[in-house]
């Protein structure tokens, strides 16, 4: 091991190490804060969905029905046979 010169070495190389150690922290806390906001932003997203599935099931099928169905087109149904 290679001593430096001045008699300060350890008290620098200790003050090098917490300066890294301050920046790991405050990027760990940017991080943290990044993470809340997409939680959060995951959390809405969900409830969100949620609720649209709910809406959309009061709805009933009418609403969602494909055109050539014969409950959206009003055609008579293969089952009837026209007959009623």
């Amino acid at each position: 091991m290679t001593r430096r010169a001045t008699s300060s070495w350890p008290y620098e190389e200790v003050a090098s190490l917490d300066e890294k150690a301050g920046n790991t922290a405050a990027a760990n806390v940017g991080l943290e804060d990044q993470a809340g906001a997409l939680k959060d932003q995951y959390l809405r997203l969900n409830a969100d969905f949620d609720n649209f599935k709910k809406r959309t099931l009061k709805a009933g099928p009418a609403v969602y029905c494909p055109p050539r169905h014969p409950t959206c087109s009003g055609q008579p149904s293969l089952e009837s046979n026209g007959t009623t």
